[in-house]
Protein backbone atom coordinates (compact mmCIF):
# COMPACT_ATOMS: atom_id res chain seq x y z
CA UNK A 1 0.00 0.00 0.00
CA UNK A 2 2.67 2.26 0.73
CA UNK A 3 5.07 1.33 -1.87
CA UNK A 4 4.45 3.93 -4.08
CA UNK A 5 4.76 6.63 -1.46
CA UNK A 6 8.46 5.17 -0.40
CA UNK A 7 9.51 5.13 -3.96
CA UNK A 8 8.49 8.88 -4.58
CA UNK A 9 10.70 9.34 -1.95
CA UNK A 10 13.75 7.53 -3.63
CA UNK A 11 13.13 4.00 -1.85
CA UNK A 12 12.40 1.20 -3.66
CA UNK A 13 10.52 -1.69 -1.49
CA UNK A 14 9.47 -3.90 -4.52
CA UNK A 15 11.77 -6.66 -3.49
CA UNK A 16 9.83 -7.14 -0.59
CA UNK A 17 6.71 -9.20 0.22
CA UNK A 18 3.75 -6.41 0.90
CA UNK A 19 3.52 -7.17 4.07
CA UNK A 20 5.55 -6.90 7.14
CA UNK A 21 6.95 -9.92 9.37
CA UNK A 22 6.33 -8.94 13.19
CA UNK A 23 8.80 -10.76 15.51
CA UNK A 24 9.51 -10.34 18.90
CA UNK A 25 13.20 -9.24 20.24
CA UNK A 26 11.80 -9.24 24.16
CA UNK A 27 13.47 -8.45 26.21
CA UNK A 28 15.87 -6.17 23.99
CA UNK A 29 14.19 -3.41 22.33
CA UNK A 30 16.58 -2.14 19.40
CA UNK A 31 17.78 1.33 18.78
CA UNK A 32 17.86 2.18 15.40
CA UNK A 33 20.42 2.39 13.46
CA UNK A 34 21.59 1.93 9.89
CA UNK A 35 18.81 4.28 8.70
CA UNK A 36 18.01 4.53 4.69
CA UNK A 37 15.09 6.70 5.15
CA UNK A 38 14.02 9.16 7.60
CA UNK A 39 10.95 11.56 6.93
CA UNK A 40 7.39 11.96 6.90
CA UNK A 41 5.16 10.59 3.58
CA UNK A 42 1.82 11.70 3.28
CA UNK A 43 -0.26 8.34 1.94
CA UNK A 44 -3.51 7.81 3.50
CA UNK A 45 -6.11 10.37 2.85
CA UNK A 46 -3.45 13.01 2.74
CA UNK A 47 -2.42 12.55 6.46
CA UNK A 48 1.11 12.53 6.84
CA UNK A 49 3.13 9.96 8.70
CA UNK A 50 6.82 9.77 9.90
CA UNK A 51 8.62 6.50 8.66
CA UNK A 52 11.68 5.16 9.59
CA UNK A 53 13.74 2.15 7.39
CA UNK A 54 16.73 0.66 8.30
CA UNK A 55 18.85 -2.00 7.30
CA UNK A 56 18.93 -5.56 8.63
CA UNK A 57 19.80 -9.22 8.18
CA UNK A 58 17.76 -11.96 8.64
CA UNK A 59 18.15 -15.55 9.29
CA UNK A 60 15.33 -17.97 9.07
CA UNK A 61 15.46 -22.12 8.39
CA UNK A 62 19.30 -21.66 7.36
CA UNK A 63 18.99 -19.30 4.89
CA UNK A 64 19.98 -15.48 5.46
CA UNK A 65 17.99 -12.82 3.95
CA UNK A 66 18.92 -8.90 3.52
CA UNK A 67 15.47 -6.52 4.73
CA UNK A 68 14.36 -3.94 6.31
CA UNK A 69 13.42 -2.65 9.75
CA UNK A 70 9.58 -0.66 9.00
CA UNK A 71 9.24 1.82 11.90
CA UNK A 72 6.32 3.70 11.64
CA UNK A 73 6.51 6.10 14.52
CA UNK A 74 4.53 5.85 17.39
CA UNK A 75 4.20 9.65 17.44
CA UNK A 76 2.25 9.85 14.25
CA UNK A 77 0.33 6.77 13.84
CA UNK A 78 -1.85 6.94 17.19
CA UNK A 79 -3.83 3.32 16.12
CA UNK A 80 -0.43 1.81 16.11
CA UNK A 81 -0.21 -0.37 19.75
CA UNK A 82 2.79 -2.64 19.71
CA UNK A 83 5.35 -3.44 22.45
CA UNK A 84 8.94 -1.71 21.57
CA UNK A 85 10.50 -5.14 21.71
CA UNK A 86 8.74 -6.23 18.53
CA UNK A 87 10.03 -4.66 15.29
CA UNK A 88 8.41 -5.41 11.56
CA UNK A 89 10.56 -6.28 9.05
CA UNK A 90 10.42 -5.86 5.47
CA UNK A 91 11.51 -8.63 3.57
CA UNK A 92 11.28 -11.07 0.54
CA UNK A 93 8.57 -13.56 1.43
CA UNK A 94 10.40 -16.73 3.49
CA UNK A 95 8.81 -20.20 2.88
CA UNK A 96 7.11 -22.27 5.66
CA UNK A 97 7.51 -19.27 8.51
CA UNK A 98 4.76 -19.60 11.63
CA UNK A 99 4.38 -18.07 14.62
CA UNK A 100 6.90 -18.95 17.20
CA UNK A 101 9.39 -19.61 14.82
CA UNK A 102 12.89 -18.73 16.26
CA UNK A 103 14.96 -16.48 14.12
CA UNK A 104 17.75 -14.60 14.10
CA UNK A 105 17.92 -10.63 13.62
CA UNK A 106 20.97 -8.29 12.69
CA UNK A 107 20.94 -4.38 12.83
CA UNK A 108 23.42 -2.45 11.77
CA UNK A 109 25.80 -1.43 14.13
CA UNK A 110 23.72 -3.17 16.76
CA UNK A 111 23.37 -6.94 16.77
CA UNK A 112 20.81 -8.66 18.60
CA UNK A 113 21.51 -12.30 17.91
CA UNK A 114 22.56 -13.00 21.32
CA UNK A 115 19.72 -15.22 21.14
CA UNK A 116 16.52 -16.43 18.86
CA UNK A 117 13.84 -14.90 18.65
CA UNK A 118 10.30 -15.92 17.90
CA UNK A 119 7.70 -14.77 14.74
CA UNK A 120 4.72 -13.09 16.63
CA UNK A 121 3.22 -12.49 13.72
CA UNK A 122 3.61 -13.68 9.57
CA UNK A 123 3.23 -11.46 6.93
CA UNK A 124 0.25 -9.18 7.67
Amino acid sequence: MQQPFFKANGIDISQFYAGTLNVDLAPQVPQLSGIVFDGMLRWHDNFKEHFVLAKIEFEAKGRRYTGLWYYPDPATKVAHFQRASVVELLLPWVEGLEIGEHVKVRFECVTATSRDFSVVSPYH
